[in-house]
């Protein structure tokens, strides 16, 4: 389990850490913009996290740590221990706190520091997003406009909880009630592009019971669990039925389930679902075992770790064709790569997450979409003539089970299927809801760069998210 929290002036924050004696001396390593600050901690306890422009206080009750008191040698910090307390000084301030719980090594308490000049200031701080013109385009990608529907009727979104940092995308749409098409919406960076996360299990879902439709497998298919199939975290063992498989890509966003769904409906099928509703900027051509392989640097010929990011961008930057080459060579490559090994890759002491983590790989290896396409992606199962009536009733029993829903809500509701996906700082909600009156909705958010890093802890920020999402439904009710 990993826990966020981010540093604000005169912050007091509660973590769940896991630790006993700190390490006499943290690893330290040096990033573009920031150093990062590794304690390794073995047990559990809680954590209360104070901090100041120029201190951080980590009090841990129970514990009789060593004392020490030394200079870190960057940024003229320093920190000292004794007790039950770890304090860092000198310039804290805009730092981000993490925690790494690994079942092997024990826990991490992670900070990140941002570099300062000087002055003290830092070089490039990490700010909220400012509230944008409705559907501006982003900075940071070139899309393809021809593919966007830029003649819907779209209203300027609620105002962003202060809560959320980072790049933020919102599309709600009030749907046609024949068509299912979008036909006014609320609207916030709607044409940036954000990586999916587990947010496209929903589309490899869809094209299964199409499979299921055409008469290729029934609910009852069973597919096996191999190690080639085998992605990160639990998994279901041996042999499983479509149904059952399905359940568990959705409800548990289980990640080889849908990995194994998404083999047996065709690595290409996603993709052709999004092409043939003309969404030119929605790139589905990866399982979750192939894009975190790539990011692992374990991604063979075009995905090489010592040039990852380049290597990325490439591949993002690619015509559809060499982009489908790549990835089926990935695809390929990721079978061959065993699952625990492959997390050690990404979370270890040299891994990913700790040592080359760049959000920019985020976007350019992991499935991509903007909140105005993948809202179309959501509506596709319930429009009228794409499922049988049977794959319909399976589809909306499932999605429903998906994550996430407000607890309560301002209006009453027939109907809300969703699913969510989190990551090293993103966060996607999606979803479609009926009301009592007959009237139909879907909604994509997504949340990349988030100050938060960790998916445990930027999932948490899912209530206020969809306190969001509902303010702008009402808006359009």
């Amino acid at each position: 389990m990993l826990s966020t929290t981010y540093v604000s002036r005169f912050a007091l924050i509660t973590l769940s850490l896991a630790v006993t004696t700190a390490q006499a001396a943290p690893r330290i390593g040096e990033h573009a913009d920031h150093y990062r600050i590794v304690f390794d901690l073995p047990t559990k306890t809680t954590v209360h996290t104070a901090s100041t422009p120029t201190s951080l206080t980590f009090t841990l009750p129970g514990l009789a740590l060593p004392s020490e008191n030394r200079s870190l040698g960057i940024l003229n910090l320093g920190y000292r221990q004794g007790g039950t307390q770890i304090v860092l000084t000198g310039s804290v301030q805009g730092s981000t706190v993490s925690t790494l719980d690994n079942t092997e090594e024990g826990m991490r308490l992670i900070i990140d520091v941002p570099k300062t000049e000087e002055k003290g200031e830092p070089v490039e701080p990490v700010t909220p997003a400012p509230p944008p013109p409705p559907v501006a385009k982003s900075s940071t990608t070139q899309l393809n406009s021809a593919c966007l529907d830029n003649d819907l009727p779209v209203v300027a979104a609620p105002k962003p909880p202060a809560l959320l940092t980072g790049r933020i995308g919102l599309f709600v749409a009030e749907l046609d009630p024949k068509t299912l098409r979008p036909s006014r919406a609320v609207a916030y960076n709607a044409d940036q592009e954000f990586p999916l996360a587990s947010s496209y299990k929903q589309v490899v879902l869809y094209d299964i019971l199409q499979d299921v439709d055409a008469g290729k497998y029934t609910l009852d298919s069973t597919l096996t669990t191999t190690e080639a199939l085998r992605s990160l975290q639990a998994y279901p063992e041996g042999s499983n039925t479509i149904r059952q498989l399905a359940d568990r890509a959705i409800r548990l966003s289980d990640n080889t389930a849908n990995d194994m769904l998404h083999h047996a409906t065709g690595i290409l099928h996603p993709q052709q679902t999004a092409d043939n509703m003309g969404l030119c900027n929605t790139r589905l051509l990866l399982t979750t075992k192939a894009w975190w392989t790539a990011q692992a640097g374990l991604g063979g010929k075009y995905f090489p770790k010592g040039s990852l990011l380049k290597s990325a961008q490439a591949f993002g930057s690619a015509n559809r064709a060499s982009q489908i080459t790549m990835a089926q060579d990935l695809v390929q490559t990721s079978m061959k790569v065993n699952a625990d090994k492959l997390l050690v890759a990404l979370d270890g002491k040299e891994g990913y997450f700790l040592n080359r983590y760049d959000p920019r790989i985020d976007l350019n290896t992991q499935n991509k979409s903007t909140p105005r396409e993948f809202t179309a992606l959501v509506t596709l199962p319930f429009r009228p003539g794409r499922l049988s009536k049977s794959s319909l009733q399976f589809y909306k029993s499932t999605y429903a089970k998906g994550c996430c829903q407000p607890a309560t809500l301002p209006f009453p509701v027939n109907y809300w299927g969703s699913k969510s996906g989190s990551g090293w700082r993103l966060l996607a909600l999606t979803g479609y809801l009926e009301l009592p009156n007959g009237k139909k909705f879907a909604y994509t958010y997504f949340n990349h760069e988030s100050k938060v890093a960790n998916s445990v802890s930027v999932k948490a920020q899912a209530p206020t998210v969809l306190k969001w999402i509902t303010e702008a439904i009402d808006s359009l009710r």
